[in-house]
């Protein structure tokens, strides 16, 4: 058998001599049968915050059925598991259920569980699209379709039962689940007059367009801009790509979720998978989040001109390429939003935080430091199109 952190299934055989790793310092009680000093069988696992946990172990790790239920005492989370998912799973946001394809090693492409499906409790409608995480815990359905469920049959094919469906309508919209809100999509509806007015200088126009921000109290750091700018249409060409993003990516260690990432041309360094999935041939794959190793900042990559320097990645992988909207978080605690294609920042790009190229121009204009910080007040400061990994201004 290979080794277990490069098990081809792991449905098949779950690892031997794994303790309970279960973060003990949270938890409150556990209630279960220990064989050798592992768990073996169901087990209740309860937190000091009071949410609670049912599932089945194997040799001391989740190995079948798992329920998670929040402080409240909420149904939040079902799926099965060997270690990690292994399944599909259904999740509950406020007041939508959601069916995701959560598993950790995903086997095919192209497969109907593909598409998250997200429903509605509270007016029983239905949609399917693309689940993304701009903002930590926030979810954003993108690529929205309304759809409505056929009577009286269920599709059991993943392990756990999920209606099926029929497209009634693509919707012009993004649905924002935290707040329950629909966004509409179009440059025409959502720019404020400043955009479209003659005589406007550039300072002026970009002050107006960060100052919308505040007007939608759910547009955390402002990343619904990505909806209100012209998307870029031209192809990719690789070999125009004078500083990629990421150059290469190594998985180093399946059981603890580590990868080598080479970013901006740095040298190799240590990224933990807090949450995502890999294809079978083990490269990043579908929504994933990866954090780089403290040990190993040093290591990572620097943009030549903007100073990024990333230490948080959130985007969806397609075989070990980055494509779409991707969240970065760098060392100066910039949050960038960017749009990826065929693994290249290639479409609009907003920047929330300190311009650290722009510092000392910040400070001869009369912005302070935070009180009992030496941090500059954070606010928007960067909009661009990017071609090639190049930037263009709108």
């Amino acid at each position: 058998m290979l080794p277990a952190f490069y098990r081809i299934n792991p449905a098949v055989q779950p690892p031997t001599d794994v303790c309970l790793k279960l973060g003990l310092a949270s938890v409150k009680e556990v209630v279960g049968t220990f064989k050798d000093g592992t768990l073996e069988g169901v087990a209740k696992i309860t937190h000091l915050d009071s949410h609670k946990i049912i599932a089945s172990f194997k040799n001391g790790i989740y190995y079948g059925h798992r329920r998670d239920w929040n402080s409240n005492g909420t149904l939040v989370q079902v799926t099965y598991y060997n270690q990690f998912h292994m399944s599909p799973s259904w999740n509950r946001y406020g007041n939508y259920l959601v069916f995701s394809d959560t598993t950790k090693i995903k086997f095919e492409d192209g497969n109907e569980n593909d598409v998250d499906f997200v429903f509605d409790i509270s007016t029983s409608q239905g949609y399917v699209g693309t689940l993304k995480n701009p903002i930590q815990d926030e979810r954003v359905l993108l690529d929205v379709h309304e759809v409505e469920l056929v009577e009286d049959s269920i599709n059991t094919k993943s392990c756990l039962p999920r209606p099926d469906l029929k497209i009634k309508s693509k919707a012009d919209y993004i649905l924002l689940l935290k707040y329950g809100k629909k966004i509409e999509l179009g440059q025409q509806k959502t720019c404020s007059s400043a955009f479209t007015g003659k005589n406007k200088d550039v300072e002026s126009i970009f002050y107006s367009w960060y100052d919308r921000r505040y007007m939608l109290p759910e547009d955390k750091f402002g990343f619904l801009n990505l909806w209100k700018v012209k998307q870029e249409p031209s192809p990719v060409d690789l070999d125009e790509v004078k500083v990629p993003f990421i150059s290469d990516i190594q998985l180093v260690d399946f059981d603890y979720q580590i990868f080598n990432l080479t970013l901006f041309n740095g040298q190799p360094s240590g990224f933990r998978m807090l949450e995502g999935s890999v294809d079978q041939n083990l490269k990043l794959h579908g929504n994933c989040i990866l954090v780089s190793l403290e040990i190993e900042s040093g290591l990572v990559g620097t943009h030549p001109m903007l100073h990024w320097t990333p230490i948080e990645i959130s985007g969806k992988f397609f075989h070990g390429i980055i494509e779409g909207l991707v969240r970065i978080t760098t060392t100066n605690n910039n949050i960038i939003f960017a749009t990826f294609k065929d693994g290249v920042m290639h479409g609009p790009v907003f920047s929330y935080g300190l311009s650290i190229i722009l510092k000392d121009k910040y400070a001869a204009r009369g912005f302070k430091p935070a009180p009992d910080s030496d941090l500059f007040f954070f606010g928007t400061h960067y909009q661009v199109n990017y071609v090639l990994e190049q930037f263009f201004v709108f």
